[in-house]
């Protein structure tokens, strides 16, 4: 008798052969979605806008900004999502310091430079504003949003 013919066949795709759901892999599968489940909530209501209430996305944002674990970019994320929401309570200190580490962390991102910029503006500093809308035309020169803003700023200077 040859050996050869003795031989499981590979076994193609994904199948599930083998694989028991009971005990230890069912135990690990159910406390790592268990150890999951704060974070994914928690990144939910940061980037959630009106549906969620400003004290929950600012806990929620602060969250995953405290989570050495998470990866830069969602840390990125949450900065200027919770800058927004300071922004939305006029704490606009508050809003350009979030504003100010998500550049640090994605200094790419023409938004943050936008929005920090408005911030700027409510705040009267507006040669802060005009260079963070500079930057952020800079990243996106076809965003008109960032050239308008940019002249009410200059026209709050009382430039024309």
């Amino acid at each position: 008798m040859n050996a050869k013919m003795d031989m499981p066949s590979p076994v193609l795709g994904l199948g599930l052969n083998g694989l028991r759901f009971g005990g230890p892999f069912f135990a690990a599968c159910v406390l790592l979605l268990a150890s999951m489940l704060p974070a994914l909530a928690a990144s939910s209501d940061c980037v959630s806008d009106d549906e969620v209430d400003q004290t929950v996305r600012i806990q929620a944002c602060t969250r995953i900004i405290d989570d050495a674990t998470e990866p830069a970019r969602n840390h990125a994320i949450a900065y200027f999502k919770r800058g927004n929401v300071w922004a939305e309570r006029h704490e606009y200190g508050r809003a350009i310091a979030d504003f100010r580490a998500m550049i640090d962390l994605d200094p790419n991102f023409a938004n943050g430079y936008y929005n920090r910029g408005v911030s700027w503006v409510f705040k009267g500093d507006y040669d802060k504003a005009i260079a963070d809308f500079d930057t952020a035309i800079g990243l996106e020169p076809n965003n008109g949003d960032y050239y308008y803003n940019r002249g009410v700023a200059h026209s709050y200077k009382g430039e024309d």
